[in-house]
């Protein structure tokens, strides 16, 4: 898909937040690095 732009940092991070408040446990903004929510801790 390069013929599209790249999906804005803040709408990454607000579906971040949108899937943690309803209960997801693994949520991640994918190529963030450095901003917290490039990961997820699974047990």
């Amino acid at each position: 898909m390069m013929d599209r732009d790249s999906t804005p940092v803040a709408t990454l991070r607000k579906a971040r937040e949108i899937g943690l408040a309803e209960g997801l446990y693994y949520v991640y903004e994918g190529n963030i690095p450095g901003e917290g929510g490039e990961n997820t801790y699974c047990s």
